[in-house]
């Protein structure tokens, strides 16, 4: 009886996952206008990690027009830092009084969704209608349509609406005037880590349950 106890208790312990306490980043979160390794990207070329969607499917997005080296279109716009880089559908801020949707992904597979994060801070030219989180709005915007919304970064932040795997995330941009843009200037994400039980774990406990059987026919016996 004692055996067949410890055995049972070593079964539900291996197969139910256990949860890192510490969080750990979330990958796959990059700011606008840099390659895979977080380089800053040159003018007209294509952002890997964010594309514009919309009624006819997905095109890419592009890095706009270096003014002076300080990957921004316009004097007026802010000077980004680090490596980020503004950009819009093309080069030269075209199409302009239009509504564009930028979408990244990032896959939280092996992390407990529900304790997931996100924030950084982002501009437009013009306005920030809404964040998207999995087609679902988190209420960030950047009204008006000023100067101030290209001069400086706006503050985003999201703790709620993750899913387990693929999420999507979703900047809708609209542009009134001569040129348009968009910029992350910083993203960053934390989310619990989950384990699951190893092969070797699983075959021991394969063994303990046969055990397990065979001490309970015998005991019927």
């Amino acid at each position: 009886m004692k055996l067949f106890s410890i055995l049972s208790a070593a079964a539900v312990v291996a197969f139910a996952p256990v949860a890192v306490t510490a969080q750990t980043s979330i990958p796959g979160l990059f700011v606008t206008g840099v390659d895979g390794s977080g380089n800053r990207l040159s003018a007209g070329a294509i952002d890997p990690h964010w594309s514009i969607v919309g009624a006819n499917g997905q095109i890419n997005a592009l890095v706009v027009n270096n003014n002076g080296g300080t990957c921004r279109l316009a004097g007026t716009w802010l000077a980004p830092s680090g490596n980020a880089c503004w950009i819009w559908q093309n080069a030269d801020g075209t199409p302009t009084n239009t509504t564009l949707r930028f979408r990244t992904t990032f896959d939280l597979t092996g992390f407990d969704f529900g304790t997931a994060l996100i924030s950084g801070s982002w501009a437009t030219d013009n306005t920030g209608i809404n964040v998207y989180l999995n087609g679902v709005a988190t209420g960030n915007t950047i009204p008006g349509a000023s100067t101030a919304n290209f001069g400086q970064t706006t503050s985003f932040s999201i703790t709620s609406g993750f899913q387990a795997g693929v999420n999507t995330l979703d900047f809708d941009v609209q542009d009134v005037g001569v040129v348009g843009g968009f910029l992350v200037q910083s993203i960053s994400g934390r989310a619990t880590r989950v384990s699951v039980p190893e092969p070797t774990s699983l075959a021991l406990v394969g063994v303990g349950m046969l055990v397990m059987g065979a001490v309970a026919r015998r005991r019927r016996v």
